[in-house]
């Protein structure tokens, strides 16, 4: 199985889509300020990479993971108007 490595520190991953099968993604998240370190510990999920603690999940192709995101109604953003900014609130 070929793995695809996603290195995070301070964002948030919302879902991974796309996957085919034969491909494991892992995310290695190194923002574990104010993490439950025991339940990751428990899960078996919490790693020590290069002497800095992360937390990792894996993901795989199933049903839910194979789609893709609903792309029709995106509208390319060129600049930053004053209702974009109420939105981002």
């Amino acid at each position: 199985m070929k793995t695809i490595l996603i290195v995070v520190e301070g964002g948030i991953i919302q879902d991974v889509l796309g996957i085919p099968e034969g491909v494991q993604v892992v995310v290695c998240d190194y923002d574990v300020e104010g993490v439950d370190i025991e339940g990751y510990i428990e899960n078996g999920r919490l790693f020590r990479v290069n002497g800095k603690l992360c937390t990792q999940i894996a993901y795989e192709a199933n049903e839910d993971t194979t789609g893709e995101m609903d792309t029709d109604d995106a509208i390319p953003v060129t600049e930053i108007v004053k209702d974009d900014e109420e939105d981002a609130r």
